[in-house]
C-alpha cells in the first residue's frame, strides 16, 4: 500500500497506525473480490462503494501484532492469509522503497500518474528514476483510446518517452484483436456490423481502421462499448452530453440494450471500468456491461456473451507480459502492478499471479479518509 499521507492518517478523530490501515485497505480488497459479482447487478448509476471499511473505522477497529479476528479474517481476501493467520500487506510510503525488489513495473496511468490533465507530484521523477535503475515500465490502462493517443496525452504532460519500455491499453488490444479475429472473445462476434456507445471522440477512425461498419440496434452483430458519451448506429448519432445532448439517452439506451438481449447479441466492453477517477461523466463503460449481463440473466440466458478487454482480465496482462517477454523479463515473481483500483489493479493482479501495489489515495481514497 502506498500514499502521500500515510504513517499516521486521521478518520472521525480517529488515528490509524500503519498496521490498522492495512487492515483496512484489506477488507476492501476483500470486497473488491467479491464486488465484481456484485456491481453487475447495481445498473448504470451505482459506484463502487466500501461500507465495511467504513464501518470498521468508525468503530475504531486497531490491529496490533497476529492478526486472530475470525470476523475480520473471514472478510480478508485468501491471497492475504498464510499459516492459519491472515498476512496484512505492507505500508510505504515510496516507489523507491520497493524498486530493488521487482524488475518491471505495470503502471496505471489516470489515479497514479496523473489526473487527467496534469502530472501527479514526482511521477515523472520517479519513472525517470526507475528507467535509471534499469525497471522497465510498462503503462497498463483501461482507457478505450489506441496507444498512441495516450502517448501523446503523456507527452504533453511532460513524461519522457525513454523512461517507457511500453503502453498497452484496453481499447488498443480490442482494435488488434477486431481487426484480425485470430482468437477469443473476437471470434465470438459475428459479423462486423456493430452498434456504437462511444467515446464521442475517435469513434469513426476506430471502427474504420478495424473494419466494423454501423448497424441499427435490430440488425447488429454485437453491441461495442467504448464510452458513455455517445450511442450511435448507421443512421443516428445521439450525445449524452453537452448542447446538442439527445435528453432521453438513458431510457434509449436501456431500450437498446433490451432489444441487444432479446436477439442474444453479444457485447464487446473495451474499457471495463465503473466509474471514471475524477467522478465526472459517470458512469463509464463497464457500468454498460454490468447492466447488459442483468438485462442478459433476466431473459434467462446463460451463456457468457459479455466480453471485457481491459483490467482486471487477462488479455491485456498476456499483452503486458508479451512486451516484457521481448525485454528478457518472464518471471512472474519480479513484476508488479500499480494501481489505485481495487477491482480492476489490484484484482487483476491477483488473478495474473503477481504482486501489486495499491495507490491508497486514488480512487478509493474517500472510502480510506484519505484526500485524491
Amino acid at each position: 500500500i502506498i500514499s502521500a499521507e500515510l504513517g499516521l492518517t486521521e478518520m472521525a478523530g480517529l488515528r490509524m497506525v500503519g498496521t490498522s490501515f492495512a487492515l483496512a485497505v484489506a477488507v476492501l480488497l476483500a470486497q473488491a473480490a467479491g464486488g465484481l459479482a456484485e456491481n453487475r447487478g447495481q445498473g448504470m448509476g451505482t459506484a463502487f462503494q466500501a461500507p465495511l471499511v467504513g464501518r470498521l473505522l468508525r468503530a475504531g477497529y486497531k490491529h496490533q501484532g497476529s492478526f486472530r479476528s475470525s470476523r475480520a479474517k473471514h472478510a480478508m481476501p485468501k491471497m492475504l492469509q498464510g499459516g492459519g493467520e491472515a498476512k496484512l500487506p505492507g505500508v510505504c510510503s515510496g516507489m523507491g522503497q520497493l524498486a530493488d525488489q521487482y524488475d518491471a513495473f505495470l503502471l496505471d496511468q489516470w489515479g497514479v500518474m496523473h489526473d487527467g490533465t496534469k502530472a501527479h507530484d514526482g511521477a515523472i521523477e520517479c519513472m525517470q528514476q526507475l528507467a535509471a535503475l534499469g525497471k522497465k515500465v510498462v503503462l497498463l490502462s483501461n482507457s478505450s483510446k489506441r496507444v498512441g493517443t495516450s502517448m501523446k496525452k503523456l507527452d504533453r504532460m511532460g513524461f519522457d518517452a525513454s523512461a517507457i519500455s511500453g503502453i498497452v491499453t484496453g481499447g488498443d488490444r480490442a482494435f488488434s484483436g477486431l481487426r484480425d479475429r485470430e482468437r477469443a472473445p473476437f471470434t465470438e462476434l459475428g459479423g462486423n456490423r456493430v452498434f456504437l456507445f462511444g467515446n464521442g471522440d475517435d469513434d469513426d477512425e476506430y471502427l474504420k481502421g478495424c473494419g466494423l461498419e454501423l448497424a441499427l440496434i435490430e440488425q447488429a452483430d454485437f453491441v461495442l462499448a467504448r464510452g458513455m458519451f455517445t450511442m450511435q448506429d448507421d443512421e443516428d448519432l445521439m450525445k449524452r452530453t453537452g448542447d446538442d445532448k439527445f435528453e432521453m439517452w438513458d431510457s434509449e439506451a436501456l431500450r437498446s440494450l433490451q432489444i441487444a438481449a432479446s436477439r442474444y447479441i453479444p457485447m464487446l466492453v473495451t474499457n471495463p471500468d465503473l466509474v471514471r477517477p475524477d467522478g465526472n461523466d459517470s458512469p463509464m463503460p463497464g457500468r454498460l456491461g454490468s447492466t447488459y449481463e442483468q438485462i442478459l440473466a433476466s431473459n434467462m440466458c446463460a451463456e457468457r456473451i459479455v466480453h471485457y478487454v481491459g483490467k482486471p482480465h487477462a488479455l491485456v496482462y498476456d499483452e503486458c507480459f508479451e512486451l516484457l517477454k521481448a525485454q528478457g523479463i518472464t518471471d512472474k515473481s519480479k513484476v508488479c502492478g500499480v494501481g489505485d483500483s481495487m477491482l480492476h489493479d489490484i484484482v487483476g493482479a491477483q488473478r495474473y499471479g503477481i504482486d501489486s501495489v495499491f495507490v491508497a489515495d486514488g480512487i478509493h481514497a474517500e472510502a480510506l479518509g484519505l484526500s485524491q
